[in-house]
């Protein structure tokens, strides 16, 4: 016995979330109240079987409103569905199938996956595809003031993530795919186009631009029953159309043929 739904279905489910001027949200006093609320002891629902079937959300949007750094994002468009989701006996060893779109700020975003999330193991594989982020407008949330910025910039990457987690307790987290940096144009602040000025004096490059910088990899995590980690990389990259000016020394350009 347990809770079966044989559909759940959203349509064109629409938020707004604004970050004031004083870094507080429009919905910070719900959270406030929510968090000064005395803590009651509340029923186990880990013991509840169920079956979830045909979860589909469409027509989704999201609007991100930053007053703080003078920004506003949106995602529109965004579908999930999700065939299943069940912790009964009978679907244990029986994948989970989600699937996302959307689009974020103007680029695509996909994703579509499958895990046991129920059992020991957590098998899961993600395949994730962005296409055309225009980078320049999420510089603004570097953890740090940046003596560089960004003036230009699209990165487009194909990811595909896979998760195990032995019997012994050993996990393991593989990812491969490929990342691409088209049209960027990176400069030292205070520097104009033809001249050197600032704090750019102390620093020998006031230019990095390239056409694009391409590369493939591979990456592979793996951390035993006493939880220490070990991480290998590898892969290629290639450079396309680089242009890097120095300061008083000249400029290196260097171009790469496509076909060669």
């Amino acid at each position: 016995r347990g809770v079966v739904l044989s559909e759940i279905r959203l349509e064109n489910p629409q938020a707004r979330i604004v970050r004031l001027d004083d870094g507080r949200f429009n919905f910070s006093d719900l959270a406030d109240e929510f968090a000064s609320k005395p803590k009651t002891e509340e029923a186990d629902a880990s013991g509840v079987d169920f079956s979830l079937n045909n979860i589909q959300v469409t027509g989704g949007s999201l609007v991100f409103d930053d007053r703080v750094v003078r920004e506003k994002h949106e995602i529109r468009d965004l579908i999930l569905s999700l065939p299943f989701i069940s912790n009964m006996d009978y679907a244990l060893q029986t994948f989970v199938e989600p699937a996302f779109s959307a689009v974020v700020d103007g680029a695509p975003l996909r994703a579509q996956g499958k895990s046991k999330p129920f059992v020991e193991s957590l098998d899961s594989e993600l395949s994730l595809e962005l296409s055309d982020v225009k980078l320049p407008g999420y510089l603004v949330y570097a953890p740090a003031d940046m003596p560089v910025s960004l003036t230009g910039g699209v990165f487009d990457t194909a990811l595909k993530i896979n998760f195990h987690n032995d019997q012994n307790g050993k996990a393991s987290l593989q990812a491969s795919g490929t990342a691409a940096l088209k049209d960027f144009d990176i400069r030292v602040k205070g520097v104009g186009a033809s001249d050197i000025s600032g704090n750019a004096e102390a620093l020998p490059v006031r230019r990095l631009a390239a056409a694009a910088l391409d590369t493939v990899f591979e990456a592979s995590l793996q951390r035993d029953k006493d939880k220490k980690a070990a991480l290998q990389v590898s892969g290629t990259a290639s450079l396309k159309n680089f242009d890097m000016r120095m300061n008083d020394v000249g400029v290196l350009s260097l171009s790469r043929n496509p076909d060669a």
